[in-house]
């Protein structure tokens, strides 16, 4: 699955979130082996997925790494990323619509 439809999948999710915590997603991903940063705001539903770091860099050391962080790397929209889910997901049968 490539870094840019990861991304599509974790901003759906996100657009159920609310800025001042006055609800509850009905349902959101759990996931390993990333680290996902969300801006929730106001109006900003769409582009709350701020940044994804992997631990599965392609090549060490390359920019956007931190080494302190057990050599974590920004995701590549373009790279394409194995990606293990159930069948139910993998289906669409989330209640979550995806983006076209």
């Amino acid at each position: 699955m490539s870094g840019r439809s990861i991304k599509a999948i974790l901003e759906s999710y996100a657009s159920q979130l609310c800025p001042n915590q006055t609800c509850k997603a009905s349902t959101f991903l759990q996931v390993s082996g990333i680290q996902v940063t969300l801006d929730v705001r106001e109006g900003n539903k769409g582009n709350r997925v701020s940044r994804i770091l992997t631990r599965r860099c392609p090549e060490k050391r390359r920019p956007g790494c931190e080494e302190e962080e057990e050599e974590l790397c920004e995701m590549d929209p373009d790279q394409e990323y194995r990606v293990i889910t159930s069948s139910f997901l993998a289906m669409g049968k989330s209640k979550v619509k995806k983006k076209k």
